[in-house]
């Protein structure tokens, strides 16, 4: 073996040996730290008001009861998009975070890290967010130390795929912990779909598209995608037009519907929402789908079937449409951006993110 090719197995090896290690602990004592739990601290992502043990579920429990949604029940306890964000003058923060689900974390696409981990990201005022610290889940109990610039803004983004029991933050004694600065907009942005939405194969939390989306955009981002589902179903109609949302966003093309449930589904849905919600922009993405027979080189019904839509709907009446917007699926993908044909890498998701954020800035005027 040359010597060079020994070296670079060497180096390899020692960075995967350090990779395998626990995170750098502080040696300072729980005791010697002041709590704060989950409900007592600034929450993102969710639509709607938590109430017993829905404060890290994405529907309340009394829709996750209802018949049409039986399919997404599960899913919708986990804590996709959810997120803290929030200032601290403390210059070392501990966070701990439990889950439902015993391991081993993560399957097919999706990343332990993904699945049940959280990512740390840091405000810096000429950079804007940055990524900070991660931590893989170990088990169902998992503790982070994080070393911390005091005054500093602060989101930690939860699990993707797990159902997140507790969560809490502890801090110095004699420090604070307070509200970031305001967003952009005091309204979250919807956004509503399949496994597109929900992060399969997101490489960690804070890499998912929605999450990117509201970093570039500074705004807060509701995050409603189901794998498998976005059926426009009766009981999400009602749950999404219950939101005073700056806007809604809709990616719910994939593999769930056919041209046929779509010409069916779409428009009624989509008239029902905006007559309930009439100054709500709404964001309709193509069909995305990149490579093989589906990909958007080709002719494709259901790529054109949304084109064709938003031309029927400002044609039916210009003034109530005048706020309903496409993104393109030639603007929203890349070749490069998939892991499996379909699901967005990381890659895919900063395009996704770009292609939504430039429709967004158009609607809301950003």
């Amino acid at each position: 073996m040359a010597e060079g090719t020994a070296s670079i197995l060497v180096a390899c090896a020692i960075s995967a040996m350090a990779f395998a290690r626990a995170p750098w602990k502080s040696d300072m004592p729980d005791k010697d730290f002041v709590w704060f739990d989950g409900s007592q601290l600034p929450l993102e992502g969710k639509g709607f008001k938590a109430a017993g043990g829905d404060l890290y579920a994405r529907l309340p429990a009394e829709l996750r009861a209802r018949p049409d949604l039986e399919k997404i029940r599960g899913m919708a306890r986990n804590s996709t998009g959810i997120n803290f964000r929030f200032k601290t003058d403390s210059d070392l923060m501990r966070i701990r975070w439990s889950l439902a689900n015993d391991p081993p974390y993560g399957s097919g696409a999706s990343t332990g890290l993904a699945h049940s981990g959280i990512d740390v990201y840091s405000w810096f005022s000429c950079h804007g967010w940055r990524f900070w610290q991660n931590d893989f889940p170990r088990g169902r109990t998992n503790t982070l130390d994080v070393v911390w610039k005091p005054g500093r803004a602060c989101t930690v983004y939860l699990p993707l795929f797990n159902k997140v029991e507790s969560f809490s933050i502890g801090i110095k004694k004699g420090t604070s912990i307070s509200r970031a600065r305001a967003h952009a907009l005091d309204r979250p942005v919807v956004v509503y779909g399949t496994s597109m939405v929900n992060g399969y194969s997101s490489s960690r939390p804070g890499t998912l598209w929605t999450s990117i989306l509201g970093r570039m955009l500074d705004v807060e981002i509701v995050n409603q995608g189901y794998s498998g589902n976005g059926k426009l179903e009766e009981s999400m109609l009602e749950f999404l037009g219950g939101i005073d949302a700056a806007a809604y966003c809709f990616l719910c093309c994939g593999e769930q519907h056919t041209i046929e449930t779509m010409r069916a589904l779409y428009r009624p849905f989509l008239e029902r929402l905006h007559k309930r919600r009439p100054s709500v922009p709404i964001v309709l993405g193509e069909y995305y789908y990149v490579h093989g027979r589906n990909a958007f080189a080709f002719d494709n019904p259901k790529r054109d079937f949304i084109a064709d839509l938003v031309a029927e709907l400002k044609e039916s009446d210009r003034e109530f449409w005048k706020n309903l917007y496409i993104v393109r699926a030639s603007d929203m993908t890349t070749p490069e951006g998939t892991f499996d044909i379909v699901h967005l890498n990381d890659i895919g998701a900063q395009k996704m993110a770009e292609a939504f954020a430039d429709a967004l800035r158009r609607a809301l005027d950003l």
